[in-house]
């Protein structure tokens, strides 16, 4: 199933750019694959940017796979710690290290 390529300002979607590093990643693709996604729509909606811009479509998801982004006080020195630490982890690139669940994001949101 190919997801519907939303185009905003020109931009491909984040959906499409994480549906590909799903594809292009060793990793099996499990609830924990959304839990990234979500990290990288966290990332963006405090920083204004994508995790991992320019390059091709490939370029972008071999990223994903191997880079970790720029620190999100960068661009947002506002962020505290603990959102800082809860978007790391997030976007953890092994699976097993990485945040389990939505209820595990909502309880660390909650502290």
């Amino acid at each position: 199933m190919t997801p519907k390529t939303i185009r905003v300002r020109g931009k491909l979607s984040a959906r499409r750019i994480i549906f590909r590093r799903k594809r292009f990643c060793c990793h099996t693709v499990s609830p924990v694959s959304d839990i990234y996604s979500l990290g990288c729509t966290l990332y963006y909606a405090v920083t204004g940017k994508v995790p991992f811009p320019g390059g091709t479509t490939r370029d972008k998801a071999r990223r994903h796979c191997e880079e970790t982004p720029w620190h999100p006080r960068q661009f947002n020195p506002e962020i505290s710690d603990e959102f800082v630490d809860l978007i790391a982890d997030m976007m953890e690139k092994d699976p097993r290290r990485r945040v389990q669940s939505a209820d595990d994001v909502v309880e660390r949101l909650a502290t």
